[in-house]
Order: structure tokens, then C-alpha cells, then sequence
């Protein structure tokens, strides 16, 4: 996995006096795209956010890549390490999220046997998602970025691994290959899309939705509705028991201490406010009060199937 130098946004903060859930919340609240950098001891710390949604949360040490929740991310963060913000290209994120399950398709191949131009067209036509990556002499390297078919850009060693989006500067790579190898490389985004179904992302979309609900019907009102539906479904979905002290929303925060899977969870939520939203004829109020909600969670709401909440 190698990341081109993206536009900066924050840099050199420190851990020691920076606090990360509140960086992480002003990053989600201001609907950011891009990833946050936590230069730890031998390893980097990586969250990636796609309008303001983290769709993934990486462990980096010696070229080994591991998925982490967001929750040991945090408990490994230590009070003397730098951290940085960086802009990713809209609707490219999940591409670089997806970085490190790059997996080689065609391997060392070289210009004696190989028309670089042509093999750029094949990939083109190929629908190739996934990058190509081109040793030069002296050193020099230059790698072309594909996703769906398409190049979403370049980057190279000349110019300091600056990510270009587009073609602009593919002329300037092609135009050096005399004498080169090439390495091709396959990745799949659904792998990603996988990881939006977090913990931590099903509390954050329902507090906000919730919320969105109370504030609608009032707080008092809301508070007794909630409580006679979650008694109803405590025995489908025992999370929901007001007794059981596991899951409480409260001064527009949700508390969760259960155990119950992600699936679990998001079948019991969707099914409580879905209920609330089709007995209230709250559709139309709901559906025009939380458009931003909406572009948030995007992701989220597709992969969780949650379009029909939103349904008039």
C-alpha cells in the first residue's frame, strides 16, 4: 500500500494535548472526506471518512495492514505522537480506504515485451480497478491510478509523489518509458463497504435520527413513546430493554453497553423508529429534516438498507 501525498488539511498536531474523539466528531459534523494520519511508534494509526462517515480504520507496521475498530484504534494512541489531516478527491475515497487489499495481477512485466501505451488501453477496457506502477531508470517511478476503468490520476517520484487527478500529467510518465517494468495491481471496493456496518457507525447514524425524532414530537412525549416501544421489543431484541441497562438515549446521546451484533442492532433501531415514523405519519416531517443526515451516511444507509425510512 503506498499513499501519494494528498492536499493538506491539519498537520503536526499532538497527541498530547489533542484530544482524537473530539477531532474525530468536528470531522464527521463538518462532513469531511479524507483520512487522518496517527504517526505512532513503528506503525501508523489510519481513519479514513467519507462525508463525515468513517467507512474504515487501518493498523500500518512494516508493510503489514490490518483492519481495526475505531474503539482499539483510539486505546492505541499514545500521548507523544503526531497526527495529520489530508483531503482525499471526492468519490475516490473508498478507493484509497481500500488501498491495502491491492492484490498483483500482472507481475513484472517490461517494455521489451510490453507497449506501455497499449497496456494502459487494455486496462482501460479491462474496467480495471486498482493502480500500475512503472520503475524507471535512475530510480524514478511513476504510478497510474485506475478505478471502474477510468484513471483517477498519477503520481511520480519527480514530482515528490504529489497526487494529479486526472490525465493531466500521464504524458509526463508514458513519455519517459523507454526502458521500464511494470507491476499491475487488482483491488475490490466491496471489501470496504463491508466494514461502514461498525458498532460505532450504527450508534452514530440512530442518535442523529433519533434526535431528529424527538425533536418532532416533543421531548417528554418522545421519551414515554420510546420507552412503551422498547418494552414491546424487549423480548425480539432484549438490547432494548429499559431494565437491562444496555442501551439508554438520553440528552441527545445514545449509551450502549451490550453485546448484541451489528445486525442485531440495526434490525431492532430500524424496526423501533420505523414504527414511530409510519404510526406518527411522520414521513414527509422526517424526510425534510434530515436531508444532511442523508448525505452523511450514505454509505451507511445503502449497505444497512435503511432507504425506507426515508420513503413519503
Amino acid at each position: 500500500m503506498f499513499l501519494p501525498r494528498f492536499k493538506v488539511r491539519l498537520s503536526n498536531l499532538h497527541t498530547y494535548y489533542l484530544e482524537m474523539p473530539k477531532l474525530i466528531e468536528f470531522l464527521k459534523n463538518d462532513l469531511f472526506t479524507g483520512y487522518i494520519q496517527i504517526q505512532a511508534e513503528g506503525k501508523n494509526l489510519m481513519i479514513f471518512l467519507d462525508t463525515g462517515q468513517i467507512i474504515n480504520c487501518l493498523e500500518v507496521s512494516n508493510n503489514d495492514y490490518r483492519n481495526i475498530t475505531l474503539e482499539e484504534l483510539l486505546t492505541n494512541i499514545k500521548k507523544e505522537e503526531f497526527v495529520h489531516v489530508f483531503y482525499l478527491p471526492e468519490n475516490t475515497v473508498l478507493f484509497w480506504a481500500n488501498l491495502f487489499t491491492g492484490k498483483i495481477l500482472y507481475p513484472d512485466l517490461s517494455t521489451e515485451f510490453t507497449d506501455a501505451n497499449r497496456l494502459i488501453q487494455k486496462l482501460k477496457r479491462e474496467n480495471l480497478t486498482g493502480w500500475m506502477e512503472i520503475n524507471l531508470p535512475m530510480e524514478e517511478k511513476g504510478i497510474i491510478y485506475f478505478q471502474n476503468g477510468e484513471i483517477i490520476g498519477t503520481c511520480s517520484s519527480w514530482r515528490k509523489w504529489n497526487f494529479q487527478e486526472g490525465e493531466e500529467f500521464l504524458p509526463e510518465i508514458t513519455e519517459r518509458i523507454s526502458q521500464a517494468t511494470f507491476d499491475v495491481y487488482k483491488l475490490t471496493l466491496e471489501e470496504t463497504l463491508e466494514n461502514n456496518l461498525t458498532v460505532e457507525n450504527i450508534l452514530s447514524f440512530f442518535q442523529e435520527l433519533i434526535s431528529a425524532l424527538e425533536d418532532i414530537i416533543g421531548e417528554k412525549e418522545f421519551f414515554l413513546l420510546w420507552r412503551h416501544k422498547a418494552i414491546e421489543k424487549a423480548e425480539k431484541y432484549p438490547f432494548l430493554d429499559p431494565f437491562a441497562n444496555e442501551f439508554e438515549y438520553k440528552s441527545k446521546k445514545i449509551i450502549y453497553e451490550g453485546t448484541a451484533s451489528e445486525k442485531e442492532l440495526i434490525d431492532g433501531l430500524k424496526e423501533i423508529c420505523g414504527e414511530i415514523i409510519k404510526e406518527r405519519k411522520l414521513q414527509k416531517e422526517i424526510s425534510s429534516k434530515i436531508k444532511e443526515l442523508k448525505e452523511k451516511y450514505k454509505l451507511f444507509i445503502e449497505k444497512a438498507e435503511l432507504l425506507e425510512l426515508f420513503k413519503v
